[in-house]
């Protein structure tokens, strides 16, 4: 079932939905934003891909994948992909994903690969202020590559001459445990986990509605624009109502001028950009969008058969913990938790 929502949240997303109803809107774009290096593609095409194309959904693929040198994550690992993409050149891995892709039923709408984009950070020391300079330029990069992915999405909808239905949105290394059943959602909303937010909103994927992607993928020009907030305190909240009466306005408030999108990580960041663009924000358990991140590593055998992944001999299928607690499916919780990985 869809969790719950407010009055407001669902007139927004009943409007949407019926502006989706009566265009010419159809079929998903799938997004896949990121580096080449920590790249995990091998359950996109079965657990993604062929379940929508079956259930009647048409997919554009759309790929920008970075190859610059990777920067260290935040905890200072370099995450390791699928160990047989690091031998292919950026033109082979080109071919091998639209290969899996078509075989699934999908069509290559954009298969990009290149170096990172150049990247600022604005003036605004209270956003993402928990990071340091290094960490705030690679979550720039970050945003910055959703701009440019949006902008692939759109001039592509030129061409085929009708905009899309869904935008589904998903990390280069994500992980789907299951297979992703489009039915189970409404038109008019963005969809996400409901774990792992962080205090905001579980950026790992998005199931959006298109009307919302704009707002959603513009995280880099919303970065860098200066959102203002004034903050009315009153100077005398304790006294007797009376007595603030009759005190005057000068006496009695204080006007502040605040940055609304002041927010100490990355997800509270995209939350109040979401509030700002009053986005209509469902969160719903892993169950339904089963996807993780993940990665490879050298020690023990090869990956927990429970989770249906063969990896190459010698290699390990691994989750942050950090993300992966209580944000995996049910069935394969008890799996992911006793995976040891350095």
């Amino acid at each position: 079932m869809l969790a719950p929502i407010d009055g407001r949240r669902s007139a927004a997303m009943a409007a949407a939905a019926t502006h989706g109803a009566t265009s010419a809107s159809r079929g998903l774009a799938l997004v896949l934003l990121g580096h080449r290096a920590p790249l995990m593609f091998d359950t996109v095409p079965d657990r993604v891909i062929a379940p929508l194309v079956a259930d009647g959904t048409p997919v554009d693929f759309f790929a920008l994948l970075e190859n610059s040198t990777m920067a260290r994550a935040f905890r200072g690992r370099r995450p390791l992909g699928t160990p047989a993409f690091a031998a292919l050149s950026d033109e082979e891995l080109k071919q091998h994903l639209a290969s899996a892709v078509h075989g699934a039923g999908g069509n290559v709408a954009t298969l990009r690969i290149g170096p990172r984009p150049l990247v600022t950070l604005p003036d605004f020391p209270w956003r993402l202020s928990r990071y340091t300079e290094a960490v705030k330029t690679t979550v720039a990069a970050r945003f910055a590559k959703e701009g440019l992915g949006w902008q692939i999405v759109e001039a592509y909808e030129q061409t085929r001459g009708a905009k899309y239905a869904w935008v589904l949105w998903t990390r280069e290394d994500s992980h789907w445990f299951a297979a992703l059943e489009l039915r189970l959602f409404s038109r008019g909303a963005v969809h996400g986990k409901s774990c792992g937010g962080f205090g905001g909103w579980n950026d790992k994927v998005w199931l959006m509605d298109r009307e919302w992607a704009p707002a959603m993928l513009g995280m880099y020009k919303f970065f860098h624009t200066a959102y203002p907030a004034s903050c009315i305190v009153l100077g005398a909240a304790s006294a007797p109502a009376a007595a603030l009466a009759a005190t005057s306005p000068s006496d009695a408030t204080s006007v502040t001028t605040t940055d609304f999108l002041a927010a100490p990580s990355v997800e509270q960041f995209r939350e109040r950009v979401g509030k700002l663009h009053r986005v209509p924000y469902s969160k719903h358990p892993p169950e339904l969008l089963p996807t993780m991140d993940s990665y490879y590593t050298r020690e023990g055998g090869g990956a927990d058969a429970a989770l249906g992944t063969a990896a190459d001999a010698g290699w390990r299928l691994c989750f942050p913990k950090i993300y992966a607690t209580g944000c995996v499916p049910r069935l394969n919780q008890s799996a992911v938790n006793s995976m040891s990985c350095a």
